[in-house]
């Protein structure tokens, strides 16, 4: 199995794909242009950073990319970490955009953070009394305003909604509001490829009940079996 069909059955996206690809290729042919110059450059490795998923997948890609002969290696780039969690770059949380106003995220449980882009996001119902319905979801925005848009389809029973259609058969009767649900940050991501990749781990991992689709983008997990591999 070659290194991109290797990405490619494991959910990266076909853009990260080709860049990596142009990256690689392009430092190797420039290496072999100078070797056949007479240059003296020293050779520097070549470096792809890529989102961790998981042990297996890591070992897979490393074997496959010191198989190729390329003169790269894999920068694995990990999850949340305990530094992550103690270590802020400030004393104090940025102000809620909101202002004075009320802000339906703060009230649900992002009181200061409500303002985080580029973030998979959990969102609990706290209507049901036994088994409460949660869902995932990933948002490039500000995760106020991906809420504010679950909780109008809450309140509207918005169809073919997670939050709209869940209301609509559990909660007919009941007042929807910001405490009718409760949200968290899963993870903070660097990049499209990360935050995709993880809300489909994350959905994968936990098996949200109103996720009708099982991932964002497909991932195999395990990893495909070859008879080479």
């Amino acid at each position: 199995m070659t290194i991109e069909t290797l990405f490619r059955h494991n959910g990266y996206p076909n853009k990260l794909i080709q860049r990596t690809k142009h990256r690689v290729l392009y430092h190797d042919q420039n290496r072999s242009n100078n070797t056949r110059t007479g240059s003296k450059k020293k050779h520097e490795t070549t470096y792809i950073s890529l989102p961790f998923i998981d042990d297996t997948l890591a070992r897979r890609v490393d074997g496959a990319v010191r198989s190729s002969g390329l003169n790269a290696r894999v920068a694995w780039v990990s999850g949340k970490t305990l530094g992550k969690h103690l270590t802020r770059s400030a004393l104090m949380s940025p102000p809620c955009p909101a202002g004075s106003k009320r802000c339906n995220t703060c009230e649900a449980g992002l009181a200061g953070r409500c303002h985080i882009k580029n973030a998979v996001y959990k969102i609990t119902c706290n209507l049901c009394s036994e088994n409460p319905a949660t869902y995932i979801g990933e948002s490039k925005r500000r995760v106020r305003d991906r809420f504010n848009e679950h909780l109008r389809d809450a309140k509207n029973h918005t169809k073919d909604t997670p939050l709209g259609d869940h209301t609509a058969r559990k909660h007919p009767d009941s007042s929807i509001g910001p405490t009718s649900f409760s949200i968290s940050i899963v993870r903070v991501c660097k990049d499209v490829a990360d935050l995709k990749i993880s809300e489909s781990v994350e959905i994968r991992n936990q098996r949200p009940s109103l996720n009708t689709q099982t991932s964002s983008w497909p991932l195999l997990y395990p990893p495909p079996y070859t008879p080479n591999g």
